[in-house]
């Protein structure tokens, strides 16, 4: 039975009964076919028949409801009025009925406009479930959101279709009300200060009694961007008072500074912004500003005194008076008093203690008894003095006592008088019979221009050296010893050199003059001074005389490459303690040592200085002259202390010259095994003597061989010609061996040397014998042979070579087959190891050869053969499958006898051409198959029976056992060989099966709902029907007892996942059929579940008509309807209507009313203003009905708020009655 009419409904034979379910909405002609079969026979044999016969149900139309699509609409914003929504692009996504309902999507049916939903009234007035304001004039719908409201909002509508009878539907208008951002409403503050005293605090303390918006704006910060307008904030300003006020951005402080000197109330206009943010996203903050008031505390000031100036002269005689008073003067005792007005307060003044230190050093002294400063200077001081006072006022901070002082500065200029230069005695020294030289500087150095304040500082004297005065000052201008005075150029010299060899103290006189003043006026003053000469002794340095020893050493003490000793004694014959002239040093009192050496000569040799003696070593084969250069020193004194004076002298001597032994090299070099060789290059790298010995190579000497010896065995030698080497390597040796040879040099007398010789003797290769080989493997059975086994009788040649390897190498043709033999086997290589595989069927005898290769040099190779016997071996027959057909659930017979010369055997062989005459005998049939099904085979009746498991449909095999009767050389060997048998089994359809899941059981509202895996086990068909498993897809078919109580039907798709929606504000029960049906149209009984959806109670909803705004004194306050719109749920929820809804009213400002804002069960505001109150409140109200708030319940609306505004009004003023007498 199948259906012919496509999503029609299901059609199904239940128990001999045609069962058919419409679809849902389904309505029309219904045609389906079914089969009809009988049980006849042809001739004693089963041959039932069937016939197909077409059948058409009509279904009769019933009008549905017609479906709102559901619209969104966005783009409207906070407090907006009267927000247009067009009614024709509503009804454009509204259908006549459901979507599977043909009959109303026809165009025989349309949608039209009903009205708006205001409870239980449809017009052209709604309420949205926030409390909005809706109108339709019938082309348009017009909507208010409450005041303040955001967030998602919903516009009940009902739309009705013209079927007959004609049916409505209630849809809902989604409406996402975007935030718009309130101003801020900042108030003013108060801070307290203090005179001349900077306030800082906090940007955010401003804030505090700032209003950030309605209740939805709690969440936004309010910052103080800066002072000023709100239009253009400034980050600092200038106060009332002159003062100023900063804002630092980054630590979020104000910081206040008063005028200086002002007290008082001082005022400053700050700007505050929120965080809010657009209707549309992005920034969208805005501003307010308030007054800051400072109260500024008065504070006393430190009193203001001015520096004072007298003058006293330098050691006056007495003390310099200064009066307290003419101190004051010039002082005031704050700012704003002038020193000639009458101060508001009292000045006194004071010291530190009773006597101390001016900055000079002088004395001060405090008389209080007198008021006044007693003032001394310093001795011999004259110039700039001070000393500090202090001044306190009687004044008061805050009206309690609060006495200020501060210091100031009395300068005393000190007049200057002149002081007589003070001399300080000088003492010089000079050598014996020379001229000291004084200059003025070095007499009056240590000459003072009187006291400290004259010698000392910017303001010292300058001392001038009198030239005159002094030589009229010693007597015939001659020091006290009789030496001549001169002054030239401010410059003293005293001559020595006519007291010949004076030694011993001499004095003379000097006079001095400074440029002193007394008051101002040039005074200057003279002192004459002693000087004090000390003549000293002098010592004369040694002479030294250079020496020529060229001749004096023999060729005997200085010879090359030897140690020259040179006596102190001989250097030192002819150099002298002095001059000549110098008799108190030749005299023979002074000696002169030999001291020190220069350590390298002129040519580079060494020189030391050893017991008293000079040691001379010279370079390294040096011959010829070099310079050696000594130092001497002599024991002289001046003025009587060690004086030691040195001199340096030159030594020349001859260094004669050694024959030096020739230097030889060893060499290296190379022969072949049993080939003598003559080496003649041995000479090449020897010399007469070392490079540096330039003796032995101008002219250079001849070097010839004297002599050989073996170092180690491999053969023998012997010079040839007195330059050469003959080798001749031992027989058959190679390898490394060595020997000396002497070479000798002409020079006189004749010195030797020895050098030895490396020699390496390269071998000669010889190829490599191989050795015999066979091997044996059966027919068609590859043989491995591993290359070491075929090089292990292999020879490498001689014993000398047998540390070589042998190997066969990876060339083409190293491996081949003998011409003779090609076609009976193949060989090949890999890893290591020879394949030899026979070829086809061949047996006996074959060849192959291979090449065997050594490593020695040069490497070398041969051939070798190996013979392989190929044994005869039966193989087994060859059986080709075969193929049957039968249906599904059917057994299949046939029989091997019958079938063995048709079917099994006929297309079976027993092997390769050469086993042709051998039989075949089916020996086994094996079973099950390997689907599963049933194989039985008679081994006596050679009957087979194959049964297929149940409900399978497709491919099925199973196999048998075919055996030949042949020989293996001369035994028999029978083989046996398996074949396949393949069955088609053709399918036949059955019935869908699924597991249904449990009952349902929501909360109303509670959305999409879905749940994975609630039809389980869904199968096409039995769990054994694979072709049905695999191949055809299974759907359901669903109905309930109440469609209505859904917004989306439940559905349960190809996976089991059951899908549904219910309708708003819907409760209940329904009663859910499932019917599973696979893609060949059988289908499954049906199945019912139930799915109960729970009543909840929803919030109430409400809407408020806006802010409100009263005067002052305007008494009490009532307006009727202010909350409309007033529903215990949302529209359509029928199980709440019964609930009464109440207001919580709160506020954020009580002391503004008498009678707090309220709002009763109609909808009724009524408040009364307090007296003289005047300001802003923001009205927060919460609606509640009297259902259940228990989870998942909810009685209570959000907060929605509102602004009650009381303007300030003028107050007549009050006159209070006044008395005279």
């Amino acid at each position: 039975m199948s259906a012919v009419t496509v999503g029609g409904g299901l059609i199904a034979l239940n128990g001999g009964n045609v069962v058919y379910t419409p679809a849902a909405n389904f309505n029309g002609l219904f045609v389906f076919d079914y089969t009809v079969r009988d049980n006849g026979s042809t001739a004693g044999v089963v041959d039932a028949r069937s016939a197909t016969v077409r059948s058409t149900i009509s279904i009769a139309a019933v009008n549905d409801a017609p479906v709102p699509g559901g619209d969104t609409i966005v783009g409207v914003n906070e407090d907006v009025d009267n927000f247009p929504i067009s009614i024709a692009p509503l009804l454009s996504n509204d259908a006549p009925g459901p979507a599977t309902a043909t009959d109303e999507a026809s165009p025989n049916q349309t949608v039209s406009f009903v009205g708006l939903v205001n409870g239980s009234v449809v017009g052209n007035n709604g309420v949205s479930t926030n409390g909005g304001v809706v109108t339709t004039d019938g082309n348009v719908i017009f909507y208010s959101p409450a005041d303040d409201f955001f967030g998602t909002d919903y516009i009940p509508y009902v739309i009705t279709d013209n079927g007959v009878p004609a049916m409505t539907a209630t849809g809902t208008i989604t409406v996402t009300v975007a935030a718009v951002n309130d101003p801020p409403v900042a108030n003013d503050d108060q801070k307290p200060g203090a005179e001349d005293t900077p306030l800082s605090f906090l940007a955010s303390d401003l804030t505090v009694n700032d209003l950030k918006g309605p209740a939805n704006e709690s969440s936004q910060t309010l910052t103080v961007i800066g002072f000023g307008s709100a239009a253009s904030p400034s980050l600092n300003t200038v106060t009332s008072r002159g003062g100023s006020a900063t804002l630092d951005t980054q630590t979020g402080q104000i910081q206040y500074t008063p005028a200086p000197n002002v007290s008082g109330n001082d005022t400053f206009i700050y700007v505050v912004e929120d965080s809010g943010t657009a209707a549309g996203g992005g920034s969208d903050k805005l501003r307010d500003t308030a007054t800051v008031t400072i109260s500024v505390a008065e504070r006393n000031d430190t009193p203001e005194p001015m520096d004072d100036l007298t003058t006293v002269g330098e050691d006056p005689v007495g003390d310099l008076t200064i009066t307290f008073a003419s101190l004051l003067l010039n002082d005031s005792a704050g700012p704003g008093e002038s020193p000639t007005s009458a101060p508001p307060q009292n000045l006194f003044v004071s010291g530190p203690t009773s006597t101390f230190t001016s900055a000079a050093g002088g004395t001060v002294m405090v008389d209080s008894a007198n008021s006044r400063f007693l003032y001394h200077p310093p001795a011999d001081f004259f110039g700039a003095d001070h000393f500090v006072y202090l001044v306190t006022d009687d004044g008061t901070t805050f009206g309690s006592p609060d006495p200020k002082s501060s210091s100031a500065t009395v300068f005393i200029n000190v007049t200057q008088a002149n002081d007589p230069p003070v001399p300080t005695n000088d003492h010089f020294d000079t050598p014996e019979e020379s001229t000291a030289t004084i200059t003025a500087v070095q007499l009056t150095g240590n000459d003072l221009a009187g006291p400290l304040n004259e010698s000392q500082g910017s303001a010292a004297q300058t001392l001038t050296l009198l030239g005159p005065e002094t030589l009229a000052a010693n007597a015939n201008n001659q020091t006290a010893q009789g030496a001549l005075i001169s002054i030239n150029g401010g410059v003293v010299e005293v001559d020595y050199s006519g007291l010949v060899n004076f030694v011993g103290v001499d004095t003379f006189f000097y006079v001095i003059e400074d440029n002193g003043t007394t008051n101002g006026t040039l005074a200057p003053l003279r002192a004459t001074g002693v000087a004090t000469v000390t003549v000293t002794a002098v010592n004369d340095a040694p002479i030294a005389s250079n020496d020529d020893l060229r001749t004096t050493l023999s060729s005997t003490e200085a010879l090359e490459d030897s140690d020259i000793t040179i006596a102190a004694s001989l250097v030192l014959a002819n150099d002298a303690a002095g001059p000549s002239t110098a008799a108190d040093e030749l005299n023979g009192s002074q000696t002169v040592t030999l001291v020190d050496v220069a350590a390298l000569s002129g040519q580079g040799g060494s020189v030391q200085l050893l017991g008293g003696s000079i040691v001379y070593h010279g370079p390294v084969d040096f011959v010829g002259e070099d310079i050696i250069t000594y130092v001497i020193e002599d024991n002289g004194t001046t003025d009587g202390a060690p004086d030691p004076l040195r001199a340096t002298g030159q030594i020349t001597i001859s260094v004669h010259p050694v024959n030096d032994p020739p230097v030889a090299g060893d060499d290296v070099v190379a022969a072949t095994e049993d080939e003598p060789i003559v080496f003649s290059t041995l000479l090449a790298n020897d010399f007469p003597g070392p490079a540096t010995a330039i003796d032995e190579q101008s002219p250079a000497q001849t070097l010839s061989i004297v002599g050989v010896t073996m170092l180690a065995p491999g053969g023998t030698i012997q010079v040839v010609n007195g330059t050469e080497v003959e080798f001749t390597p031992a027989p058959d040796f190679n390898g490394f061996t060595s020997f000396r040879y002497t070479v000798q040099d002409d020079g006189s007398p004749a010195r030797v040397a020895t050098a030895t010789v490396s020699v390496q003797v390269l071998a000669k290769n010889d190829p490599p014998i191989p050795g015999t080989d066979n091997r044996s493997t059966p027919e068609n059975l590859p043989l491995v042979i591993s290359e070491t086994s075929l090089l292990a009788n292999d020879l490498k040649g001689p014993a000398d070579e047998s540390n070589q390897s042998l190997t066969i190498p990876a060339t083409a043709g190293a491996v081949a087959v003998l011409p003779g033999d090609v076609g009976k086997i193949l060989v090949s290589r890999s890893a290591g190891s020879i394949t030899v595989t026979p070829i086809g069927e061949f047996n006996g005898e074959a060849r192959f050869t291979y090449v065997v290769q050594d490593n020695g040099t040069p490497s070398l190779s041969a051939t070798g053969t190996v013979v392989v016997t190929v044994t005869p071996v039966n193989d087994p027959p060859v059986p080709v499958d075969d193929h049957f057909t039968t249906d599904e659930d059917t057994q299949l017979s046939f029989n091997v006898s019958a079938l063995l010369a048709g079917a099994l055997g006929s297309n079976d062989v027993p092997g390769p051409s050469n086993e042709s005459s051998q039989n075949l005998i089916v020996r086994s049939v094996a079973g099950p198959s390997a689907a599963g099904g049933s194989v039985v085979f008679n081994n006596q009746t050679g009957a087979v029976n194959y049964t297929p498991p149940l409900n399978f449909a497709g491919v099925d095999t199973f196999s048998y056992v075919v055996e030949d009767d042949g020989f293996s050389g001369p035994n028999p060997d029978p083989r046996s060989a398996t074949g396949t048998i393949t069955v088609t089994v053709n399918p036949i359809n059955d019935a869908p099966s699924f597991t249904k899941g449990s009952d349902q059981t929501v909360n109303e509202d509670a959305g999409a709902q879905t749940v994975p895996g609630w039809a389980s086990n869904i199968a096409a068909g039995p769990l054994t029907a694979t072709d049905e498993l695999q191949n055809q897809q299974v759907g359901f078919q669903i109905s309930t007892s109440d469609d209505a109580l859904f917004s989306m039907l439940p559905a349960v798709d190809g996976n089991g996942q059951l899908t549904y929606t219910t309708a708003l504000n819907a409760n209940g029960a329904a009663i859910v059929t499932v019917q599973a049906v696979d893609s060949e149209g059988g289908a499954s009984p049906p199945q019912t579940f139930t799915i109960t959806v729970r009543p909840l109670n929803d919030p109430p909803s409400f809407a408020l008509l806006g802010n409100v705004t009263v005067a002052e004194e305007s008494g009490p306050y009532q307006a009727d309807g202010f909350a409309s719109a007033i529903l215990p749920g949302p529209l359509g929820a029928v199980d709440e209507l019964g609930q009464l809804v109440t207001f919580n009213v709160t506020n954020n400002n009580n002391g503004l009313f008498s009678a707090q804002p309220a709002i009763d069960s109609a909808g009724r505001l009524t408040f009364t203003p307090a007296a003289d109150a005047f300001g802003a409140a923001v009205v927060t109200v919460v609606g509640r009905d009297t259902g259940s708030n228990e989870a998942p319940n909810s009685n209570t609306t959000s907060p929605r708020t509102f602004t009650i505004s009381i303007t300030e009004q003028n107050d007549p003023p009050v006159a209070v009655d006044d008395h005279y007498s």
